[in-house]
């Protein structure tokens, strides 16, 4: 007879190991394949959704050429980010599940000291560049953004899609879905690799790859920290706006 004094306790499963290709399944959450696929989807797929309505409105509109092109991009950027949040929604996840937490002003300290970081490192980065390809690489050349002439409106309107949607835009789907995805199969330095790296790719310009690659490597490192996507977008936001500074405002571009 028993004296009651034994109680039978559940058997503890271990969790089995993650095979390799898991990092393609579709249930629970995305992993490398989807990650990238639907970062790409979402950089990509608005313009070519958009293309046929920009084609029949854009050239009647009685704007300026600056205008049109804020409102094409702009456009474009709110469209990937719905795609990003239908994403969401299908793995039951939301956007403060990429990071984006309440912002704190410690955020935007680290974002502060990290532009200088990145400024130091990039330069040393086109500096050995340039000595390795010599007149083969034109560490000079300007980013066509589509941009002239800004002043008064269209300057504020440019100023906010080029420093407050488009670094938001990238790093939710960069630094926050496409990381995610690739951070949970591979080490921190190999996943923020290859964000970087595509990151750099997608902007189509060698020197203005290598500048965003840097950028990149410290953004996925101020998210892996921080398990915040405010230090990268600000990152960011500080980043573009000393750039529209100085083409913009200082050299009157």
């Amino acid at each position: 007879m028993s004296d009651g004094s034994s109680k039978k306790h559940p058997v503890e499963h271990k969790a089995a190991p993650k095979k390799w290709w898991h990092m393609f399944r579709l249930r629970d959450d995305w992993g490398v394949l989807m990650g990238i696929v639907i970062s790409v989807v979402a950089l990509l797929a608005p313009w070519f959704l958009l293309s046929p309505l920009f084609q029949a409105t854009i050239p009647h509109l009685a704007v300026s050429v600056n205008v049109k092109v804020a409102i094409i991009t702009g456009a474009t950027m709110l469209v990937g980010l719905a795609i990003i949040a239908a994403a969401l929604a299908a793995y039951n996840k939301k956007f403060r599940d990429l990071g984006l937490d309440k912002p704190r002003l410690l955020y935007f300290a680290n974002a502060f000291v990290a532009l200088f970081v990145y400024i130091a490192i990039s330069l040393v980065v086109q500096i050995i560049v340039k000595a390795l390809f010599g007149q083969g690489y034109n560490a000079e050349e300007a980013q066509e953004l589509g941009y002239n002439a800004l002043s008064g409106l269209e300057l504020t309107i440019a100023f906010v899609c080029l420093v407050v949607l488009a670094p938001v835009t990238e790093e939710i789907i960069f630094r926050g879905f496409m990381f995610r995805g690739i951070r949970k199969h591979f080490p921190f330095w190999a996943a923020a690799l290859l964000v970087s790296g595509l990151f750099g790719l997608v902007h189509g310009q060698w020197n203005v790859g290598l500048d965003v690659f840097t950028m990149s490597l410290i953004s996925c490192y101020l998210v892996e920290k921080t398990r915040s996507l405010w230090p990268s977008i600000f990152l960011h936001v500080l980043k573009n706006g000393l750039a529209f500074c100085i083409v913009y405002l200082y050299n009157g571009g």
